[in-house]
C-alpha cells in the first residue's frame, strides 16, 4: 500500500487533477486485498457472546449488560 499512497501523496503536492479517482483506486484495491481477511475477523468477532447479547440489546433498544 505505501506505493500508492506515495504515489497519491505526490500527486497531491503537485495539484493533479485526478486524485480523487488515483484516492478512490487505491482504497478499493487495498479492499479487493484484504476483504476476505476482514470478512473472517468480522464473523469471528461477530460470533462471541459479548457480541451477540450487545446486537440483541441495541435491537431491544436496552442498555447492554
Amino acid at each position: 500500500m505505501t506505493p500508492n499512497l506515495t504515489h497519491t501523496s505526490t500527486a497531491f503536492c503537485s495539484g493533479a487533477d485526478d486524485l480523487p479517482h488515483q484516492t478512490d483506486e487505491g482504497v478499493r484495491d487495498a479492499f479487493d486485498r484484504y476483504a476476505e481477511n476482514l470478512v473472517q475477523r468480522s464473523a469471528t468477532l461477530f460470533m462471541t457472546a459479548e457480541a451477540r447479547q450487545g446486537i440483541a440489546a441495541l435491537l431491544e433498544r436496552r442498555d447492554a449488560a
